[in-house]
């Protein structure tokens, strides 16, 4: 999604072709263009598998508000996009830049097809944007999806692993000794906002622009947010009461969710579906984490002073 923005910040005239999951590239550029952070492109056409009615008709009424043209094909029903499709585009607007997202199979075919009607190779621009594990992807695609599928696994048995201890599990003395002291709580509290101000640092650097950092910068705020659990363990191996087990719920919430992204999903169609509710709500859950920490803060402050 980075080098999409990077591509359409280029005030130059730019054609999306996104498929599957690569619609959500699309969604973020409509958004940025209706409020005026980007240039519209010149053209957005959406390959989809199978026929999805009502996100059609939200996709193309964000376009409408963005006024950009799109064009939303069915491969199962109308066959793979092809020249009789790129021919009029590229003839339109011979400098025309295009951008490509999606998976792996999907953007090698249309870099073909685009070269093969006269596009120059230094025009094309692509994110392989897919959570694929197919024989075909390339070794950085198949390295990448490893990594998150890994990471997701890790946050999701850590953060269930914490819940069952605090339900279930006798307390391990030494630890609840160390959990009294209030050395310890301080170093593991700054510990754990430290964490959650770093988780900060992704929306940050793509709200800035440097979105060519940020495909760096998610690692570790994916790897970060898996192994939370063992910091708020040590910080304490119980939910607390009152506002700190309003806090302890929703941390532990919010790193399932962020662990259960798009890259447990299997198809195309399913994840964009799933990242449709899934951002927004992980959107909320860390705003809520964030406020009910500093106001967990203010409190700890506020008593000691």
């Amino acid at each position: 999604m980075g080098l999409g923005f990077s591509v359409l910040s280029r005030r130059r005239p730019a054609a999306l072709l996104l498929g599957g999951i690569g619609v959500t590239t699309g969604i973020a550029a409509l958004h940025a263009t209706i409020h005026g952070k980007l240039p519209p492109p010149a053209r957005i056409t959406l390959s989809l598998n199978t026929e999805l009615p009502d996100f059609e008709a939200s996709f193309r009424q964000l376009a409408r508000q963005a006024k950009v043209p799109c064009q939303v094909h069915y491969s199962k029903i109308l066959g793979r996009l092809g020249q009789e499709q790129f021919l009029p585009l590229s003839s339109e607007q011979p400098r025309k830049e295009w951008y490509l997202c999606g998976p792996s199979s999907f953007v090698v075919s249309m870099r073909e097809q685009l070269m093969e009607c006269g596009v120059s190779g230094s025009r094309i621009h692509e994110d392989r944007f897919t959570s694929s594990l197919r024989e075909n992807d390339p070794p950085p695609a198949r390295r990448r999806t490893i990594s998150e599928k890994r990471w997701s696994h890790v946050g999701i048995t850590l953060a269930l692993l914490w819940v069952v201890q605090a339900m279930i599990l006798p307390k391990i003395a030494l630890l609840q000794d160390l959990q009294e002291r209030n050395d310890w709580r301080l170093a593991t509290g700054s510990l754990l906002l430290l964490g959650v101000c770093l988780q900060w640092l992704l929306a940050a650097a793509r709200s800035l622009g440097f979105f060519s950092q940020s495909r760096r910068i998610a690692h570790w705020h994916r790897a970060t947010g898996a192994v939370a659990p063992v910091g708020l363990y040590l910080h304490s191996s119980t939910f607390g009461f009152g506002i700190l087990g309003i806090l302890t719920g929703v941390y532990v919430a919010n790193t399932i969710l962020g662990a259960c992204d798009k890259s447990v999903i299997s198809g195309q169609c399913d994840q964009v579906r799933w990242h449709q509710f899934w951002l927004p709500a992980h959107i909320v859950l860390s705003i809520s984490t964030s406020f009910l920490v500093l106001w967990h803060l203010y409190l700890v402050l506020f008593f000691h002073s």
